[in-house]
């Protein structure tokens, strides 16, 4: 199925889900010590939407999932075993100033609107599977940046409920978001601290790293271009000062990383190969599309290698 034929009939597809399941359970190998790795990167997530519908779509779940920001809210879908809906919220409310605009910031003090996506949407228009949420094998961890420490915290499905705060903390941006508090604690988006939360699934000892990333192979973080008005609005919080103020930095030791494991048979990277012309903020729906179509075509051509790399 192409990826564009795929975006007619994705909403079909959970419907089939345990059928898929079924064909696909004898031929997968042990997924024991295996974990996958999201990077945020906002609307540019769509690719990793279109890489984890088509693992769903074959009826791949690896057992552990760490997501961070967009990833974390790609980790939770996918936990929740619903192909297509991530998706279809992004296409469907893209354009739709309740999910994100200027005007949610003097309004909600965000810019994307979190009472709109994590309760008005699975409330009103896209249910989310809180059941099968809570009650799925795969594991969540979700990471989100301490203001008072300056490092990522994570949180997994233990400390989650259908509001999900973690996941609204990690996506929360520094100056277009105002500061989630975590028992007492408070978070900001997990990216500030980890971009690519890879060290923590191999501290939790898992030996193989599905990597999904949102950037270029040879993409370079610059340093943060706000970084006077972030001194400033957060002073209270210096060690979160110092995480902007070296996140480049940190964000290019991960990449060396991912790349360092990749060739040591340790991880497989999935990753767009062409320029992407969406920000994380502002996209509209026919690119949107376009990137879903890219990251699940990219899955669907991988398969073979991703299936051959779990069994070794």
């Amino acid at each position: 199925m192409s990826g564009k034929l795929f975006h007619r009939t994705f909403l079909s597809v959970s419907h089939r889900l345990p059928e898929i399941e079924r064909m696909t359970r004898m031929t997968l190998p042990d997924l024991s010590g295996t974990a996958l790795i999201l990077e945020g990167g906002g609307f540019r997530g769509l690719y990793t939407t279109g890489v984890l519908d088509y693992f769903m779509e074959q009826g791949l779940y690896l057992p552990q999932v760490y997501g961070i920001s967009a990833g974390a809210l790609n980790a939770v879908g996918y936990a929740a075993k619903q192909p297509g809906r991530n998706a279809q919220v992004n296409f469907r409310f893209c354009n739709d100033k309740r999910y994100i605009s200027a005007q949610n910031m003097l309004k909600y003090r965000c810019a994307f609107n979190m009472e709109f996506i994590f309760d008005t949407i699975p409330e009103q228009y896209l249910p989310f599977d809180y059941d099968t949420f809570f009650s799925s094998e795969v594991q969540v961890h979700i990471g989100a940046t301490n203001l008072l420490t300056g490092s990522c915290d994570f949180f997994d499905k233990t400390q989650m409920d259908h509001k999900m705060f973690p996941v609204r903390a990690s996506a929360a941006l520094p100056l277009f978001s105002h500061i989630f508090y975590l028992n007492g604690t408070p978070y900001l988006d997990g990216g500030i601290a980890c971009p690519i939360p890879l060290a923590k699934s191999m501290q939790d000892g898992n030996k193989k790293q599905i990597i999904i990333l949102t950037k270029l192979p040879h993409f370079e973080r610059k340093p943060t271009a706000n970084l006077p008005l972030i001194r400033r609005i957060y002073r209270e919080y210096p060690h979160f000062i110092e995480a902007e103020e070296t996140r480049h930095i940190v964000d290019r030791r991960q990449r060396d990383s991912c790349e360092l494991l990749a060739k040591t048979h340790q991880a497989l990277i999935l990753q767009p190969h062409k320029p992407i012309h969406i920000s994380a903020m502002r996209a509209d729906e026919q690119s949107l599309r376009e990137l879903y179509a890219m990251g699940y075509d990219d899955a669907r051509a991988a398969f073979p290698q991703i299936l051959e790399f779990l069994a070794e």
